[in-house]
Formats: structure tokens, C-alpha cells, sequence
């Protein structure tokens, strides 16, 4: 009997054809194969094969295939016998299943409750690409009403634009609970080429009506808005049904340009609860009770927004509150959101109008 163990899946079919190989060569011997991954990730955790290598001294196998390093002087380590290039498994919607290769610096952006939730620099460092149409800073720089007028020159959406994201089960039911109309969501139609309907659900007109654009990013559904305000924020101000429950994650950017300031709204996975802060504050700052964040998360994403300069307490170094421009107090919030989260939006997609057009009727 010869005993043979192997630490990783990959190595299955090899260890297969070498067995049958070694059967036909010596018929007076059977080959006992042996799948130890589990003990071997296990020990990985510990920086060593530590689980394996046991099996070698306790004697459950004669011959292990493992991946290196195995730097243990009791163990002899032969020659390599194969090796495989990096592979990525990714979701078809998915940013990085376009490109035909992804550095490691653009593994960042996968959802983190998967792989990570982090892009370039890491989970809450409030770390952005600045390149010009890509990440989410180019939608601050274009914040204030002033802005308006550049919308004319596209076809989409290119100031004054507010986002909502959200990630958890059942899309569709999230948007239905918005009052987006069935049709629009079976048959989807780009932003530049739709027409909107004449009502939205009954009591409300076409004046009434929000017509934003909807893409994803990872497992996040985004809406794009380019009306004074995100619907999603006004509309959670009247039905709280619209809170997201513990299986949701949720934050929205809202300019509020009915009402300003603009508002920055976080409701972390597992809380069922919804925090919102003006744009230039921490969450934790001018609250009579402080929020509850056992999970850390609103911790977390407040941090993010002190590293991408969108809290005033810590400036460095501190500016006076009329020296900070919409605009910049805006795009402190969207960098923070790409940084924490992950989220990224294709200027040139918002700015042509090809995203999905969705309609939400505005709550009132």
C-alpha cells in the first residue's frame, strides 16, 4: 500500500494519472489516495503545513503533494512537478470580467464580505483613482447647482449628481419598493434614448417623476440621479420601510439641493438602521447619543471619510467652513464611498447616457 496525500484540488487530476500509472507498473500494489486541504488551510493560517507535515510524521501518508513552501527539516521537498497561473473567478457583471488580465492592485475592488470590499489602498483608507473617468471623485467635482448648465452638452448626466448604493438579496424587489414600474424594469431601455412614462404609480404625474440610471459594480446596484435630490433619501424620510434590514448594505450620497447641506447616509449589513451626517461632519460628531456600531462598519467608513478630506474637525490643515466649496465637500464623500466600498462608475457611460434608465416616482 502506498499512501498519498495532496493539500490542493488542482493536484487531484495529477495524482490520479500518476496512481494509475503506478498501478499498471506495479500491479502487487494499491495506491491510497488522501485529500488533506482542509488540515492544510488550517495550518496555512498559521504559516506553516503544519496539518500535512503531521501526516507525514504520524505516518497516514508515504508521499504528499502540497504547494511550497514546506520548510520543515524532518520532511525531504523533491523537485517541482507542475505549477499554474493566477486565475480570477468573477460574476459576468463584474468590473474585472471585461479586461483580459487584472493586476493585483485591481483585486481590490471585489465586494468585501466575499474577498475584499477595498480598492488601491486599502478597506476604509478613503483611497480613490484619480484617473478622470473612472472611481466616483469626477461626480463631486461637478456638484453644485451651478454645474446645470454643462448638462446640456451630453446626452446623460454630467453635474449635480447624486448616488444611491446597495447591495443584498433581491434586487428587484429593492427598486419594486422604490415604485419603479414593472415595464422599465423587464425591458430596459438606455437613458439617452428613453421616453418617460406619462405616470408613476397612481397619484403621480410625469412632473413627479425621477429618471436616473441604474448600473452595478460587484454585487452593489447603483442609481444615478441628477435631480436635486437622491429619491431614495427623501423617500426613506417618509416610509420606513425603505430602512434597510440586516441583510442589506446601503449608502447614498443625496446633494439636497432643495434643502441643503448634502447628506451622506450609511446603513451597515446587520444593523437594520440607517445614519446620517451633513456633508463636512463625522458621524459620531453633534449627536446627543452616539450611534450603536457594533459591527465597526460606521466607524470604519467615518474614518474613510477623514482620509479623503470630507470632515472639517480634521482637515489638516483646518480651513474655515466658507473656504470649502460644495464641490470639494462633495467629492470628500464620493472618494471616501470608492475607497470604503469599492464603487466605481464610468464617466463616459453616465455622460453618453448608455447606462439603464430607471424611473422612481419622487415620494410626496
Amino acid at each position: 500500500m502506498v499512501r498519498v496525500g495532496y493539500t490542493t484540488a488542482w493536484s487531484g487530476d495529477l495524482i490520479v494519472r500518476v496512481a494509475r500509472e503506478f498501478g499498471a507498473w506495479h500491479p502487487r500494489y494499491d495506491v491510497e489516495l488522501k485529500d488533506i486541504t482542509h488540515g492544510a488551510a488550517i495550518a496555512a493560517l498559521q504559516n506553516t503545513h503544519g496539518a500535512a507535515v503531521a501526516a507525514l510524521h504520524n505516518e497516514d501518508v508515504d508521499l504528499l503533494i502540497a504547494e511550497r513552501p514546506v520548510e520543515v527539516p524532518a520532511i525531504r521537498v523533491g523537485p517541482v512537478l507542475f505549477s499554474e497561473r493566477r486565475a480570477l473567478l468573477v460574476p459576468i457583471d463584474h468590473p474585472l470580467a471585461a479586461p483580459e488580465s487584472a493586476s493585483s492592485e485591481d483585486f481590490a475592488i471585489l465586494g468585501e464580505r466575499h474577498l475584499s470590499s477595498r480598492r488601491r489602498a486599502g478597506l476604509g483608507s478613503g483611497a480613490m483613482s484619480d484617473q478622470e473617468g473612472s472611481g466616483l471623485s469626477w461626480m463631486g467635482r461637478n456638484a453644485s447647482y451651478a454645474h446645470r448648465k454643462d448638462e446640456v452638452s451630453v446626452s446623460g448626466m454630467r453635474a449635480c449628481l447624486s448616488l444611491t448604493a446597495r447591495r443584498g438579496p433581491d434586487t428587484r424587489r429593492w427598486l419594486e419598493r422604490l415604485g419603479a414600474p414593472a415595464p422599465v424594469l423587464d425591458d430596459p431601455v438606455a437613458y439617452r434614448d428613453f421616453v418617460p412614462p406619462p405616470a408613476g404609480k397612481p397619484g403621480h404625474t410625469a412632473g413627479a417623476l425621477s429618471v436616473g440610471m441604474i448600473d452595478c459594480c460587484g454585487d452593489w446596484a447603483i442609481i444615478v440621479e441628477d435631480d436635486l435630490a437622491a429619491t431614495w433619501y427623501l423617500a426613506q424620510l417618509l416610509d420606513d420601510d425603505l430602512v434597510s434590514p440586516e441583510d442589506e448594505e446601503l449608502v447614498c450620497v443625496t446633494l439636497n439641493h432643495h434643502d441643503l447641506p448634502g447628506r451622506i447616509v450609511y446603513s451597515p449589513y446587520r444593523t437594520a438602521a440607517s445614519w446620517t451626517t451633513d456633508f463636512g461632519r463625522s458621524f459620531f460628531e453633534d449627536r446627543l447619543t452616539a450611534p450603536r456600531d457594533a459591527t465597526g462598519d460606521l466607524r470604519a467608513f467615518d474614518e474613510a471619510l477623514a482620509q479623503a478630506g470630507g470632515i472639517h474637525s480634521r482637515m489638516d490643515p483646518v480651513r474655515a467652513w466658507g473656504e470649502v466649496s460644495e464641490d470639494e465637500w462633495a467629492t470628500g464623500a464620493y472618494r471616501a464611498v470608492e475607497g470604503r466600498f469599492g464603487i466605481s462608475l464610468s464617466r463616459d457611460q453616465v455622460e453618453q447616457g448608455s447606462l439603464p434608465a430607471i424611473v422612481l416616482p419622487l415620494p410626496g
